[in-house]
């Protein structure tokens, strides 16, 4: 039966109302009857005066609603501080959305289409989502005074939500542009709580963290001791030093510490920039905004020569393999002495790990040792150690591949490490003594000297650079002799005053006239020095070699010369020659390091103070100043001249070609070397394992097993 609140119409239709809500002419929030609406407010930042917004906003909204009789209170969803850009961070609105759709209230009542959203796609999404419910949930823009289940609003909503995203641009850019104007005014964006090593000062100053900046100094100077990143987050995390946000060190972590400019005193701005006014997202800047960068802006943590060796380093890295994210990815060989190739095939050489067993040692995990008495159990004792294989002609698992006419040999990988230490010394030792006429500086000038003449022959800046040189020289000369004049010129006249008393000479003295000159010279050389300055960024190749080497000669003379206890090292073939076993033969040496061992032999401090060193091998130098290396072993014919000596030809990326040899030995050849622990300890190496450096590795087997044939050189022991 119709409702008895049924009209009826002249024509004698009657009109059954709608009981639900939907879109229609004219809307529903002002007609309706009783309905349940909620409060949306929002401001985009915590600024005092958005933060009294954000207040006024939910005072207003909560008191026009509770007023009406007709409207129920269904709640108020309120973001402080969230751009309206996006709806990612904005989590009452998300909150407000499900609500709607779980038919909490009717209507959502919020301020304008600028507050509801700035982000026109978002606006319009959410605004039709809404008005698809059944229900339908309308929102009301009281600012517009619109309405969206009024059917005539939408292209108003539109237009007015374009407007607030174009608005949100517009602040943007403007924020932007005060951003870019403060980065060319040398003013960055730091917020130095969140970095190691510095404090704001009461003036906004820059100021050095002393407890923090041992941290950071303790990286750079472990770094360029040819320490890795995961090496020395692990001695980081062992000493108990955190990040500056009390977190634990990781390699990732370290490398950001040296690849900072900041702990050198200069500022980069800008590395980042957002990727759109809609997302906020900041990504990393490759060109897309332009950089700024401040020389000098603070006082550095560091100085400038432990920096650049440092980001040498890093750079030898990085293009050892351009694709590699980590350090073990980069180390292509698998081992510090990478990038190294056949100097007969040409193909890659690589390091294979061999394992061998030992004979006569025992320890607290043996059998022995435990009590255990059984015939049919038998310990093993193994070391593993690494020699370098030329990948033709041997396999992955280092077997010799057939029909491979490739005539290298292993390579001892300790041998190769010892031997370019024992090199890198030699060339440190003829540099301190001789200096610009050391050999590695002879053959850099004739390198640097041909590179350059190639490169001038096609440059006409090349040239003109040159003259520049000349004319600064030149200049210089002229300014000495000029000063020179003047102060002879201001002597006489000082003489001529104490003869004749108020002497006036007539006209301009002769030293007044030298001084203008002088001061007119200057201006001409420092125009000349900037306009140098200028160009020499474009020598290109030349200036990377020179600035390659220069940092390859501090490397050296930064090069330790005492060991961790404190005694003069003994370089092998340049303070002293051999070990203290290596005047005996096979047998003789065998019975030597026995008795020495079981402690019959008593070797004085004397004599150990004159064993050669087992140097520890400086990644930092070979990584920041090696390009590549070729392997040549006895057997090779190259260029129809056979090869008569182990060698590996190391190119640098400064131009010059270093040989490497002794690299031929074994780890027995290292035997009564001393090696010197981080902690000072001093051993005498007497045992292939001891050399080997590697955990010795144990092993409890059954009697009737064996294992198979360990692959070993042929010297090895």
């Amino acid at each position: 039966m119709a409702n008895m609140a049924n009209t009826v119409t002249t024509s004698g239709v009657e009109v059954i109302p709608a009981t639900q809500r939907a879109v229609k002419a004219g809307g529903q929030f002002r007609t309706a009857g009783h309905i349940r609406v909620a409060a949306y407010a929002r401001v985009s930042t915590e600024e005092e005066n958005q933060q009294t917004s954000y207040k006024t906003q939910c005072e207003h909204f909560t008191s026009f609603i509770s007023n009406n009789p007709d409207w129920e209170f269904a709640g108020m969803y309120a973001d402080e501080g969230i751009t309206g850009t996006s709806r990612k961070n904005r989590v009452q609105f998300n909150k407000m959305m499900e609500d709607a759709e779980a038919g909490k209230f009717d209507y959502i009542i919020t301020k304008s289409t600028s507050r509801f959203a700035r982000n026109t796609v978002d606006s319009l999404t959410c605004v039709r989502k809404l008005m698809n419910l059944n229900p339908p949930v309308g929102v009301f823009f009281e600012e517009d005074n619109l309405d969206t289940l009024d059917g005539n609003s939408e292209l108003l909503i539109t237009i007015k939500s374009a407007l607030a995203q174009e608005e949100s641009n517009s602040i943007s850019k403007n924020i932007r542009w005060s951003l870019q104007k403060n980065f060319q005014a040398g003013i960055p964006m730091v917020n130095l709580k969140g970095m190691i090593g510095y404090d704001k000062g009461p003036n906004g100053e820059w100021v050095i963290n002393e407890e923090q900046a041992r941290t950071v100094r303790f990286i750079f100077d472990n770094y360029l001791n040819g320490e890795s990143a995961n090496g020395i987050a692990k001695a980081l995390n062992a000493l108990g030093w955190t990040t500056v946000r009390g977190n634990k060190w990781c390699g990732a972590s370290v490398l950001d510490v040296l690849r900072n400019e900041k702990f050198v005193g200069d500022l980069e701005m800008q590395k980042t920039t957002t990727e759109s006014f809609l997302t906020h997202k900041a990504i990393k800047n490759k060109g897309q905004a332009p950089r700024y960068y401040k020389r000098d802006h603070h006082v550095g943590i560091v100085d400038r020569d432990t920096w650049d060796r440092a980001q040498a380093r890093l750079q030898g890295q990085a293009e050892r393999n351009p694709q590699a994210t980590t350090e073990k990815k980069r180390n292509l060989t698998g081992s510090a002495i990478s990038d190294l190739y056949c100097g007969h095939c040409g193909a890659p050489v690589k390091r294979q790990s061999y394992r061998t067993q030992i004979s006569g040692y025992s320890d607290e995990r043996s059998l022995a040792a435990e009590g255990i008495d059984d015939p049919h159990l038998a310990d093993e004792y193994a070391y593993s150690y690494g020699n370098l294989r030329c990948t033709c002609r041997h396999d992955a698992r280092g077997v010799q591949r057939e029909g491979r006419t490739c005539p290298s040999n292993l390579v001892n990988e300790i041998a190769a490490k010892q031997s370019f230490m024992e090199m890198i010394y030699g060339l440190k030792r003829d540099y301190e003594t001789n200096g610009e006429e050391s050999l590695v500086a002879r053959e850099y000038k004739a390198v640097s000297s041909a590179v350059y003449q190639k490169a001038r022959a096609s440059s006409a800046e090349l040239q003109h650079i040159e003259q520049l040189d000349k004319k600064i020289k030149d200049l210089e000369g002229r300014l000495e002799t000029v000063r020179r004049k003047k102060e002879a010129a201001l002597e006489e006249e000082q003489e001529a005053v104490s003869a004749l008393g108020d002497f006036e000479g007539s006209g301009e003295s002769a030293s007044k006239m030298y001084a203008q000159l002088e001061e007119d010279i200057c201006v001409g050389i420092t125009a000349a020095r900037s306009e140098l300055e200028s160009m020499t960024g474009n020598r290109g190749v030349v200036d990377t070699m020179q600035r390659n080497y220069e940092l390859f000669i501090a490397s050296l003379l930064e090069l330790p010369e005492t060991n961790a206890a404190g005694m003069k090292l003994n370089v092998n073939g340049l303070d002293v020659d051999g070990s203290l076993f290596s005047t005996a033969d096979g047998e003789v040496r065998k019975r030597v390091r026995e008795r020495y061992n079981s402690g019959r032999l008593k070797v004085d401090g004397a004599k150990i103070a004159e064993a050669p060193d087992f140097l520890d091998f400086n990644h930092a130098i070979y990584q920041a100043f090696i390009a590549k290396g070729v392997v040549k072993t006895k057997g090779m014919v190259i260029g129809g001249k056979a090869v008569e000596e182990d060698v590996i030809e190391y190119y640098t990326n400064f131009g010059i070609k270093l040989t490497c040899k002794g690299i031929g030995r074994g780890l027995r050849s290292f035997l009564g070397f001393r090696k010197c622990g981080a902690d000072g300890a001093v051993e005498l190496l007497t045992e292939n394992w001891q050399v080997a450096g590697t955990a010795i590795q144990y092993r409890r087997r059954t009697r009737k097993y064996k294992w198979s044939k360990p692959r070993k050189k042929p010297d090895e022991e």
